[in-house]
């Protein structure tokens, strides 16, 4: 363990929303852990703290990446983590067009989005590229 851990309840560290399809909520549960284990191995100084999770309609093709946006606005989240679609729902095959999507809109409203691509949730380089993101945003506080 080390002395700043990735998430905490502490007030000031940066509230991150995670999104994941419905049904898939060990996934969801799996993709944070993991991502505080590649956190903690990276040694990087961020502090976390989850004040949303949620899943999404992963056959829904349009309202997800509003939903994603409405959600992390309520919740007062400044950096999102998504796990992407499930193969064989609606959007598996659109996952790029939905990735891209969420990531302007978030972008638009000036939150940071991580993503995880659900054939990808055992491999730590996604983990590795959403922390590096998140990890601007964190310098950018200041």
């Amino acid at each position: 363990l080390h002395d700043m851990p990735p998430f905490t309840p502490d007030p000031k560290a940066l509230p991150m929303a995670v999104f994941f399809p419905q049904g898939r909520e060990a996934h969801g549960e799996y993709v944070v852990r993991q991502f505080h284990v590649v956190m903690s191995q990276n040694r990087w100084p961020i502090q976390l703290r989850v004040v949303q999770s949620q899943a999404y309609d992963p056959e829904q093709l349009y309202g997800v990446p509003f939903t994603i946006g409405d959600s992390c606005r309520a919740a007062g989240a400044r950096v999102a983590l998504v796990l992407g679609p499930n193969p064989g729902s609606g959007l598996a095959g659109r996952e790029v067009e939905l990735q891209h999507a969420v990531q302007h809109l978030l972008e638009g409203i000036d939150l940071r989005v991580g993503w995880i691509s659900f054939l990808r949730i055992r491999e730590n380089g996604p983990y590795f590229r959403a922390g590096l993101d998140l990890f601007t945003v964190f310098r950018s506080q200041g």
